[in-house]
């Protein structure tokens, strides 16, 4: 579903004009050398060879938009694999043209990408409209195989904005191959910045691209957890409860799991201790996620066996910091650290919220804000900031009705989500206010003394939202 609702998000984006297509100096060998990782991996689970002949240097600096490039490679590749129930697939790279140096600084030049699998085919009556939204060949694909045909529509309108091309033959039964042309300049080595990563891209650099199972029931920190990860050319399994999360776990072998703590149907404790005692669930890497600091929940956590304990809210650096040491581990027989909190500087500086009233919650926010929307493309920040006003207006509604109808386990679900949230999405002061909702232990007077209180915070954060949406036009 998330692939899903992310497709169309970028398909409107597309048709309405606000995708930019961003031009800077990249190495293509790293990029498509994380996709060959990446995809042989997947293949590999499916039973099919997978084959990558590309006739790069071993640095090839090109300029462009290593983003949009990935995006459209990775949307190819994992179409073929997903329609392909046996066989292979193959991806070859080639400039085409005179390969003169004396010419490339700057000067564009025909770089040719070919897809091609031994997968279901396509028939001729449906190649003149592949590239349409919603388009397939067969709508017993969809149930079959899974997707809805956005993702190469969303291919096709990128190489339109790249100035590039794509074509697709193919043969019901024998398999398809897409070809694409994209012009790209190739440039002096010497203009990679850093030798082509920045210094946190080497600081959370892993051997191989990790496969990372998020147990976490909230969208909105699901999304922003997913986002930073996939972004540094990992792969994310998202579950929403702690049952999803113990099938998942004991179905692939993941490198890491971050593991929220409160979660409907099944907590991330007992999640936890079922993935230990199953085979081979002692090996892979837990990291608990939980804005609940208390002593008590901690042990608990400890106990059920996470290897540490991650608070929310967390910055960037310190999600890739976990992702980093633990996610790793499975290529290292662990490092002893298992039952140790993740602390830095940086958390410790967030508060608990105590002498609330000394505090610029409105400055910090803007400084956290401003941080995160640096690193992003301004539709990946509106999306967040969209979502964020429409799950606050839904979340306090829930805590206004719980607190009405005295049902206390509701009550704390509706705080614990609120508050793990609006940590999570610039609005520190309504995780504040909820987490003192938290600390009542079921005081009516104390509760009812602050949910006007939340109310007005959450007022507050919906329309410095909207503002800041507003700014990214």
């Amino acid at each position: 579903m998330r692939a899903l609702i992310d497709d169309i998000l970028d398909m409107s984006k597309i048709e309405a004009g606000t995708v930019e297509n961003e031009v800077v100096p990249f190495d293509l060998q790293e990029l498509v050398g994380n996709s060959r990782m990446l995809f042989s991996d997947l293949a590999d689970e499916k039973g099919l060879g997978f084959t990558l002949d590309a006739t790069l240097a071993e640095v090839e600096a090109v300029e462009g938009d290593p983003t949009r490039i990935r995006q459209v490679l990775w949307n190819l590749l994992s179409n073929a694999i997903k329609f392909t129930p046996n066989g292979s697939v193959a991806l070859t790279m080639e400039w085409l043209g005179p390969d003169s140096r004396a010419e490339a600084d700057g000067e564009p030049r025909m770089l040719r990408i070919q897809v091609k699998d031994s997968g279901i085919g396509i028939g001729p009556e449906s190649l003149e409209t592949l590239f349409d939204p919603f388009v397939q060949a067969d709508v017993s694909t969809t149930r079959k195989f899974g997707g809805t045909g956005l993702g190469l529509s969303i291919v096709k309108n990128l190489l339109d904005l790249m100035g590039g091309e794509i074509e697709v033959t193919s043969e019901v039964g024998r398999g398809s191959t897409f070809t694409v042309h994209l012009p790209l300049p190739r440039i002096a080595e010497d203009r990679l910045p850093s030798g082509g990563e920045t210094r946190d891209t080497v600081r959370w650099r892993t051997t191989r691209p990790l496969r990372i199972l998020l147990a976490e029931d909230q969208p909105l920190n699901a999304l922003v957890a997913t986002e930073l990860i996939e972004r540094h050319g990992h792969r994310v399994d998202h579950v929403a409860d702690g049952v999803q999360a113990v099938e998942a776990a004991t179905a692939l072998n993941y490198d890491l799991i971050l593991m929220d703590a409160h979660m409907p149907f099944m907590d991330g404790a007992a999640a936890t201790e079922e993935i230990r005692a199953s085979a081979g669930g002692g090996e892979v890497a837990i990291v608990a996620v939980t804005a609940d600091a208390l002593t008590s929940q901690s042990k608990k956590l400890r106990n059920a066996g996470v290897d540490a304990i991650l608070t929310k809210p967390y910055t960037d650096s310190e999600l890739m910091s976990v992702v980093t040491k633990f996610g790793a581990r499975s290529e290292s027989a662990g490092d002893g650290t298992r039952g140790r909190d993740v602390q830095t500087a940086e958390s410790d500086e967030a508060g608990t919220g105590e002498a609330a009233v000394n505090i610029d919650w409105r400055a910090r926010d803007e400084e956290n804000y401003q941080a995160f929307a640096t690193n992003r493309a301004p539709e990946v920040v509106r999306s967040l900031l969209s979502m964020a006003r429409e799950s606050t207006v839904d979340q306090v509604a829930k805590l206004r009705e719980a607190i009405e109808g005295g049902d206390s386990e509701e009550i704390f679900f509706a705080a614990h989500r609120i508050k793990g949230s609006a940590g999570s999405v610039f609005a520190s002061e309504l995780a504040s206010l909820v987490a003192e909702l938290e600390a009542a232990d079921g005081d009516r007077a104390k509760i009812a003394e602050l949910l006007p209180r939340i109310e007005a915070a959450a007022a507050d954060a919906i329309e410095w939202w909207a503002e800041r949406e507003r700014g990214l036009d």
